[in-house]
């Protein structure tokens, strides 16, 4: 009987659009089931306020990346790696999705460092869900260091979308952008 309805912790997540800011992370709640139970959750505050700010937070790493891919010396591979980890961070904070947030996040992450020519050959050590080290740990730099420990490593150059068809000329036509989304083989 120590507990006698649900409760919720909510982490701290530090802005790096604007320094000082201390914004509403993730929501750890412990909720009362009947009969004699609980349930362990995470949830993200869906509240028009913090949608803004994640907004920001998230359109200005998406700058600072933008940035650093198209310097003329090329960009700084660990520095645009920590930049893609802290879209992710924020992105995971963000929890935009009902389901699946993590696992969308880390397919942004892969994505963004496949657009500046590298694979990260890696998954995440044993035991370790890469979404519970950037929920938990308050700030991006700290996140990025973290998982920089096994990211780093697995960097390799990569080819790969230069092997890859031009979508402009295989998806010329809206019927087949349309059919590419859907997954349908194009032309029928």
């Amino acid at each position: 009987n120590v507990i006698q309805r649900g409760f919720y912790v909510e982490t701290p997540c530090h802005s790096l659009a604007r320094p000082g800011k201390l914004m509403a992370g993730t929501r750890i709640t412990l909720l009362q089931k009947a009969p004699d139970g609980f349930d362990f959750t995470i949830r993200t505050p869906g509240t028009p306020p913090r949608w803004v700010e994640m907004d920001q937070e998230m359109a200005h790493v998406w700058k600072l990346l933008t940035l650093e891919a198209r310097r003329k010396d090329g960009p700084d591979l660990d520095k645009f790696t920590e930049l893609a980890l802290t879209f992710y961070f924020y992105y995971v904070n963000f929890g935009p999705l009902s389901r699946g947030t993590a696992a969308t996040g880390y397919i942004a992450f892969f994505a963004l460092m496949l657009s500046i020519g590298y694979e990260v050959h890696a998954s995440p050590p044993e035991g370790t869900q890469v979404d519970w080290p950037a929920i938990l740990t308050p700030r991006p730099s700290e996140f990025a260091a973290e998982v920089a420990e096994w990211i780093h490593p697995a960097r390799q150059a990569s080819s790969i979308l230069d092997e890859a068809p031009n979508v402009a000329i295989v998806c010329d036509t809206a019927r087949k952008m349309v059919q590419a989304l859907n997954c349908m083989p194009l032309g029928s």
